[in-house]
């Protein structure tokens, strides 16, 4: 079990350990789900510094979420990997200033801490695609679905008209239900994630209509989870 070590009224868990082969946004986002279970999440904050990858902070709105992220969390296996999560040595600024308690800390103390709030805080919204740029692209300047990079053999798949099912491709081994559940229920008519047993770095989407499907893969083809790894979207095979 984690040790609570910190202050005892922190809004702030410190997480380690975290797979740094996913992508920051993509990381956020799956923070976010996970650390959602345990109460209102304010802000994740991560750094892009090289030094500082496989870290973030997460920052509730009050102390009792936290300590029960700590408790429930701990080991917790995301990407592949146990997170390692304990209360922060510090307050957020954040919580600090609205509440009334914020003092100026020192630099070279800071320096020295775990800083809480190093980075801006994340944007929150809709995930845009990194398309490839040797995609195939329409008229419109669009990916083509199933185009670019590898596919499961190679070759370029025959047209498959829109339905409500696509079919995911080039997905890293670490990536499981939840990652795709979160990265597509953003999009309006979500149904269902199926992973195929057997089958690693492939997945099926379901949506209500293909309008809604259709909407999905044109935002989030291309997208790339990992620096190596770009998502394919074409509908599925009926």
């Amino acid at each position: 079990k984690a040790s609570l070590r910190g202050a005892s009224a922190t809004e702030t868990v410190y997480v380690r350990n975290l797979n740094e082969r996913i992508k920051l946004a993509v990381m956020k986002k799956a923070l976010g789900v996970a650390f959602g279970e345990c109460g209102q999440v304010i802000d994740v904050v991560m750094r892009p510094k090289a030094s500082l990858r496989g870290q973030a902070f997460v920052i509730f709105n009050d102390a009792t979420a936290a300590r029960d992220a700590v408790d429930s969390l701990h080991d917790f296996s995301l990407f592949g990997k146990p997170m390692h999560v304990t209360l922060a040595r510090a307050r957020s600024d954040v919580m600090t200033k609205a509440d009334g308690t914020f003092a100026p800390r020192d630099k070279t103390k800071r320096a020295a801490e775990a800083d809480v709030d190093g980075e801006a805080p994340a944007k929150r919204g809709r995930f845009t695609a990194e398309p490839e740029e040797d995609a195939a692209r329409d008229d419109h300047g669009r990916a083509v679905a199933g185009s670019g990079g590898a596919g499961i053999s190679g070759a370029t798949a025959a047209p498959t008209l829109p339905n409500e099912k696509l079919f995911v491709q080039n997905l890293p081994e670490e990536v499981g239900q939840m990652t795709l559940q979160m990265l597509f229920q953003q999009f309006a008519g979500f149904k269902e994630v199926r992973l195929v047993p057997g089958r690693a770095g492939i997945a099926f989407i379901e949506f209500e209509k293909a309008s809604q499907s259709a909407i999905a893969m044109e935002r989030l083809q291309g997208f790339k989870i990992t620096d190596d790894d770009v998502m394919q979207i074409s509908f599925a095979k009926r």
